[in-house]
């Protein structure tokens, strides 16, 4: 069994899980498991600067915003879509540069709808899981376009910078 580091506990399970894999993948290459470990548990704090600005603006404890940014990143899929935005083929450096900016875009609504979801959800003391999901409630229509969007995208064998930006347009409105 790995030992992960204390941070952890801002990851939600599937996440976890996807960085729990690729720590055995490094390990299976011959990586020490503890380091393995650490490693995989990086890139995902590529996005601490921007948990450390939600933890500022609102005032609240670190721990309590990396939570709720990447329980946000799971349940709208944040992270999903910049990595099939990642996927996309390139063949010009315009092209490549049109895939960053939509990329950057993900980023950008995603930190505004975790500071949203966070505001908005102040007062309650359950997880991030759970404040999410009162959020959802209170923005239901919404939130179901862009949930049968992100569905219907999902089931796209590879995305298209027109279904990427319309998607990162309706994600951007979520956080508006």
């Amino acid at each position: 069994a790995m030992n992960a580091p204390a941070i952890p506990t801002i990851f939600s399970a599937h996440r976890r899980t996807l960085i729990e894999s690729e720590a055995a993948r490094y390990a299976e290459q011959g990586v020490p498991v503890d380091l393995a470990l650490r490693v995989a548990y990086c890139r995902p704090l590529a996005s601490a600067g921007d948990v450390l600005h939600l933890a500022s603006a609102l005032e609240v404890p670190l721990l309590e915003a990396g939570g709720m940014y990447f329980h946000v990143s799971y349940r709208f899929g944040c992270h999903w879509l910049r990595d099939a935005v990642r996927a996309m083929p390139v063949t010009s450096s315009w092209q490549q540069q049109a895939l960053n900016a939509i990329i950057n875009d993900i980023y950008d609504a995603h930190s505004r709808l975790a500071k949203k979801v966070l505001a908005a959800t102040r007062g309650m003391r359950e997880d991030a899981s759970t404040r999410i999901a009162a959020w959802t409630d209170a923005h239901e229509p919404q939130v179901l376009r862009y949930d049968g969007l992100l569905a219907e995208l999902k089931t796209q064998p590879a995305l298209d910078v027109s279904m990427a930006v319309v998607c990162s347009r309706m994600l951007s409105g979520l956080a508006a």
